[in-house]
């Protein structure tokens, strides 16, 4: 007379069945978690261009009352404690959380007929590589844009200046501020998701590309 036994655990088919539900589960768990830090970058890089603007806009008048003739640069908003603890500056170079580089003037530019006018911009050339070009810079792109439209009423200007090659940044585009914003002009209170969208792809379709934010000097 045969025994009988009780079989336990699972067939091989089962387990099979297991692994293949417990690996979709980690693949979608991995998506989802790389979106959810890439929104949470992206949060903390508006942020932090936006902390940045609005010390650049609260101590200007400071800088008009006091400028020597000496270029104002990143290296003086450093020393004053004015950079973002999300921003990384060292020798004088400031960069945001995507690794794009930042640069901040004020000062006399002249013109070669000897004229010439207070500059006061904070500027941000995005990086290129391969690996960016389609993520961190269009993100830093469209975060500064927003920063800058959400302070339109301080900003005299957005110029967004690409070029095919490594020497000449031609103007590609240019959207005014609040009170700088007259008929003819485009404003920079108006633009729209479409309007930005197309800004930055323009932008990262080209080798280099910079950002300028020009901040009234008067």
């Amino acid at each position: 007379m045969r025994k009988k036994y009780n079989q336990i655990g699972r067939s091989m088919v089962e387990m099979l069945g297991v692994l293949a539900i417990i690996g979709v589960l980690s693949v979608g768990g991995i998506t989802g978690y790389s979106k959810a830090m890439q929104k949470y970058k992206l949060n903390k890089h508006a942020q932090s261009i936006n902390l940045l603007i609005n010390n650049i806009i609260a101590i200007t008048p400071s800088f008009k009352n006091s400028y020597t003739g000496t270029p104002i640069t990143e290296k003086l908003l450093y020393q004053l404690n004015l950079i973002p603890t999300d921003m990384q500056y060292e020798t004088e170079i400031l960069k945001d959380i995507f690794d794009n580089s930042l640069k901040y003037m004020y000062a006399y530019s002249r013109n070669i007929d000897g004229t010439g006018q207070m500059e006061h911009y904070l500027y941000m050339t995005l990086s290129m590589s391969a690996d960016t070009v389609t993520t961190k810079s269009a993100a830093a792109c469209h975060s500064i844009i927003n920063v800058a439209k959400s302070n339109s009423a301080n900003i005299k200007s957005i110029q967004l200046r690409s070029s095919t090659d490594n020497n000449l940044h031609n103007l590609a585009e240019i959207f005014y501020g609040h009170n700088y914003c007259s008929t003819g002009r485009k404003c920079i209170k108006n633009l729209t998701n479409t309007d930005i969208e197309n800004m930055c792809y323009n932008c990262t379709s080209k080798i280099s590309c910079t950002l300028y934010i020009f901040f009234p000097t008067s």
